[in-house]
């Protein structure tokens, strides 16, 4: 929608049942055409156009996550304001990181994110940092039975998931926290309240 271009958007298996009425919305709101009932596959056409775009603070936040994105490929400023508080900010803290890593920045205000237009992408090598969501199933088997050691975690994520590490060692898990990495070892679990 960013790019002005006229595109159908499609996709297989559980996508097709991801409602998208956030989108069907916001975006008419601000140029873009879309054609859908609801869920994919949905046509677009028209250009995104910067402005203020109110969107509900406890959807996924991909919505979100996707807003920024296309935001902050325009000419012009624009503004996230969130009409309730932001559920999975943790989420949409990584996108901010990672847009601010590419020299694009978003900035947190009172009533949501601020996005100056006209930034440019600068084009760098980049190493995406680990999934904690994936790394949690490991760790915790570790806990249970066996010595784990993931790869790839950062301990400074913005990722919420991370805290399976506080929440293992709660529970008397033997945890080692090694350069971009964490192992956990069998050990003594009790329970906590």
């Amino acid at each position: 929608a960013a790019l002005g271009k006229e595109v159908t958007f499609t996709g297989q298996g559980s996508l097709l049942t991801r409602p998208i009425g956030e989108y069907l919305e916001l975006l008419p709101l601000h140029g873009v055409k879309i054609n859908s009932d609801g869920y994919l596959p949905a046509e677009i056409s028209g250009k995104l156009q910067n402005g203020s775009f109110e969107v509900n603070g406890n959807v996924s936040s991909q919505y979100i996550t996707g807003l920024l994105l296309a935001l902050s490929a325009l000419e012009g400023d624009s503004a996230v304001i969130l009409k309730t508080q932001l559920q999975s900010k943790p989420y949409v803290d990584m996108t901010v990181k990672v847009l601010a890593d590419y020299g694009v920045n978003v900035f947190e205000t009172d009533f949501g994110y601020l996005i100056k237009g006209g930034q440019k992408f600068k084009v760098q090598d980049y190493t995406v940092e680990g999934d904690w969501s994936q790394a949690a199933f490991f760790l915790v088997g570790g806990a249970i039975n066996g010595d784990v050691t993931v790869k790839g975690l950062d301990m400074n994520s913005t990722q919420g998931d991370k805290a399976v590490v506080d929440v293992i060692k709660k529970f008397g898990a033997n945890v080692t926290i090694l350069e971009n990495a964490v192992r956990v070892q069998k050990s003594e679990l009790h329970g906590i309240e």
